[in-house]
């Protein structure tokens, strides 16, 4: 959805999500069908309550807005386009994972976009996880490296993240990654990511509540030269009685290239998320 409004044109196979099988023991899991690559959620390893509404995906719930010129034509990127996180995808793919050793796991993964009959490339990743409490203080991390091979042009990725959550109920987070295209006339785009947050539930009688502010810097997403800086801060309150997570976000995003000058976006999330 952009300012234009939505494109959805009904059920196609690109809205498969997860059709996955697994078999799983001492010696670790083996796991077959459509779902997460080792990669997928490398570059989002976040403990803080506030992670609901704010991650290191900045574009998650604005990714098909579109900047706007200093005329105030839609003539920009889309948001999407210049605030990645790189972050792994689900695929039609076999995976296996490691046990868990002292907090360490391990994943290697190789699978094809059976979702798009448009695209024919191999895709591989490995990727290296850890957890582990410390006395109060948690602490996890991700890295992967993963890589997208179409007839010999490879694009690769190396990214990362790493969460501390203490038991005041601060907590910091950072993500970063970058990008090696062989593709001709692509980019090699590059970026960071960093976030405080705060959770306590002594604040309502409702359950836990967390704050966060957040900033992104990326480099060379959409065209080479370009430059990406947002900014954001989000709330998330839980009301324990029907298990939902209510949330509210501000985010300010700054894009610019050499082909225009863009007017900055702005927006404002509410919503909530129930499980059950």
């Amino acid at each position: 959805m952009n300012q234009f409004g939505s494109d959805y044109s009904g059920w196609t196979r690109a809205d498969l999500r997860h059709v996955d099988f697994w078999l799983e023991g001492s010696w670790g899991r083996f796991s077959a069908g459509q779902g997460s690559m080792v990669a997928d959620g490398a570059a989002e390893t976040d403990l803080s309550y506030v992670g609901t509404a704010l991650y290191s995906y900045t574009a998650d719930a604005n990714a098909g807005f579109l900047f706007r010129d200093t005329a105030g034509g839609l003539s920009g990127p889309a948001v999407a386009s210049a605030f990645d996180n790189l972050d792994g995808s689900r695929r039609g793919r076999v995976r296996y994972d490691t046990p868990d050793l002292s907090g360490f796991t391990a994943g290697v993964a190789w699978g094809q976009n059976i979702l798009s009959s448009g695209d024919d490339a191999d895709y591989y990743d490995i990727g290296l996880r850890y957890g582990q409490e410390f006395g109060s203080t948690n602490f996890a991390a991700s890295l992967a490296y993963q890589v997208r091979d179409d007839a010999g042009a490879e694009r690769s990725d190396v990214i990362g993240s790493a969460s501390v959550l203490l038991d005041s109920g601060i907590s910091f987070t950072v993500a970063g990654g970058s990008r090696d295209n062989d593709a001709a006339g692509s980019s090699d785009p590059s970026y960071y990511y960093a976030k405080i947050g705060y959770e306590t539930g002594n604040w309502l009688p409702w359950g836990k509540t967390g704050l966060g502010v957040h900033y992104y810097d990326g480099d060379d997403f959409n065209v080479t030269g370009s430059s990406t800086k947002g900014w954001g801060i989000g709330a998330v309150q839980k009301v324990d009685s029907i298990n939902t997570d209510i949330y509210l976000t501000y985010q300010e995003y700054e894009y610019e290239d050499a082909a225009a000058t863009y007017q900055d976006l702005t927006t404002w999330v509410l919503g909530a998320r129930w499980r059950f």
